[in-house]
């Protein structure tokens, strides 16, 4: 058990939480303390389950198991699991959709992670090692989006930067290369070309130095969305096209979808309407079948671009687009997202 937890944590930061390899790992590891009694680590092989599940872009099935997670956690009594239990939670909600209940249990965590913070660089860095990354660090980056995504920009922009701050303090690769590749995703999210590009050509560098692969995906993703927003259309192509395979081959699902949406839309601007057509049906199945309803306004709000520059696309099929980006944000009362759409 404790071979394959090792073996685990080594292929998160090489293959990435979702790469079978990794799964295959932790599943071993669950399957087998299920087999004996009072096994050690079940709280860990949990969250583990979990992140893999997360990161697979499987995010109903990550949810169910956030729950089982807290509802084992509260007859515990374990705090340091019931916090564990609770970002996870928190997290799932956030990605799901249901934004003010992950703000509300995000704000749950707050007076456990007061210990936390007052620990030695030493011992963080030996709780990052069990979680890969430092999950007091990695967690503000969620907060963040669920701030930003109600409204609270202000506050978002503060805890990124603070986040951001301390995983180059810390000096733990695997935390610096989740952080500056999700302080990249935030800078997207915020359209902040220049800051975006600076962040995703950052991670991209620091995760081919220490063989960061997930985190390499996510970068060449970001800096191809960087790009478009600054302009550079045509040169977000083959950038964006690298990332993506990039994400197959580390089979990581999550946030993949709008970047098929953003790509169709690139390409259509460029007259490539038969690659664009792949990659819109690609982000379309993300909305017919998928989990990952965060971004589902935002992904229906590029396919609107992008029918809007294809030739001969239906007018009222285009406003129908933009129409639902606007009824998702507002179900999720997201006034980012609604703004985004509304305009």
């Amino acid at each position: 058990l404790h071979l394959l937890l090792a073996l685990g944590q080594a292929l998160i930061p090489l293959r990435g939480y979702a790469h079978e390899q990794t799964v295959s790992a932790f599943t071993r590891a669950r399957d087998l303390a299920d087999s004996m009694k009072d096994a050690p680590h079940r709280d860990a092989i949990a969250y583990a389950v979990w992140s893999s599940q997360h990161s697979r872009g499987e995010q109903d099935k990550a949810l169910d198991t956030a729950r089982q997670m807290h509802a084992r956690a509260a007859l515990d009594g374990n705090e340091g699991f019931v916090l564990t239990a609770l970002r996870s939670l928190a997290i799932s909600q956030m990605i799901t959709g249901a934004l003010v209940p992950a703000r509300e249990t995000f704000e749950l965590t707050i007076p456990l992670s007061g210990a936390v913070r007052q620990r030695s660089r030493e011992q963080r860095v030996s709780v990052a090692q069990r979680f890969t990354a430092d999950p007091e660090i990695a967690t503000q980056f969620y907060v963040s989006l669920t701030l930003w995504a109600l409204g609270d920009v202000a506050q978002s922009h503060r805890l990124v930067a603070e986040a951001l701050a301390a995983a180059r303090a810390m000096g733990h690769a695997h935390t610096l290369g989740h952080a500056l590749a999700q302080a990249s995703i935030y800078a997207v999210i915020c359209r902040d070309a220049g800051q975006a590009l600076a962040l995703s050509a950052e991670t991209i560098e620091f995760t081919a130095k220490h063989d960061l692969e997930m985190w390499k995906g996510f970068g060449w993703m970001l800096n191809a969305f960087a790009l478009a927003l600054g302009g550079d259309v045509a040169g977000s192509v083959p950038v964006m096209e690298s990332g993506l395979s990039h994400m197959a081959r580390v089979q990581t699902r999550v946030m993949v979808p709008m970047h098929h949406a953003l790509h169709a839309r690139t390409l259509a601007a460029l007259g490539r309407y038969e690659e664009a057509r792949r990659h819109a049906e690609a982000a379309r199945k993300e909305l017919n079948s998928g989990s990952e309803r965060y971004f589902w306004p935002e992904t229906q709000r590029l396919l609107g671009d992008y029918l809007s520059l294809c030739p001969g696309a239906n007018q009222t099929e285009g406003e129908a687009t933009y129409a639902r980006a606007l009824a998702l944000a507002r179900e999720q009362q997201s006034q980012s997202w609604e703004l985004y759409a509304a305009l």
